[in-house]
């Protein structure tokens, strides 16, 4: 999939079809979060730098047989779970979702 900085690729499971082995919509998300965690896993695996912004956005386009099937945008946010309160994302994650 030449042009995309990062490609995941997801099998569906037996779970993931309905009786006419059509992807049930609700799975699409799963979709998105594991393409999401596999990126975060190859960018860095201990995500623990400080950064500038509080959030930043990542997009997705799923395919099958090279249609496109499906488009997505998801919000990061940072969060300090011990204050409670948003957080500037790692320096590190923001060069990840500017393709550096």
């Amino acid at each position: 999939m030449d042009g995309y900085p990062f490609v995941h690729r997801e099998h569906e499971r037996f779970r993931d079809l309905d009786g006419m082995a059509h992807v049930n919509n609700a799975v699409f998300s799963t979709y998105l979060e594991q393409a999401r965690l596999a990126w975060f896993g190859e960018a860095d695996p201990h995500r623990r730098a400080a950064g500038a912004d509080r959030h930043d956005a990542i997009e997705y386009e799923l395919q099958v047989d090279g249609r496109v099937v499906a488009s997505a945008k998801s919000v990061l946010v940072g969060y300090d779970y011990e204050r409670a309160q948003s957080i500037p994302i790692p320096e590190r994650w923001r060069r990840r979702l500017e393709g550096e």
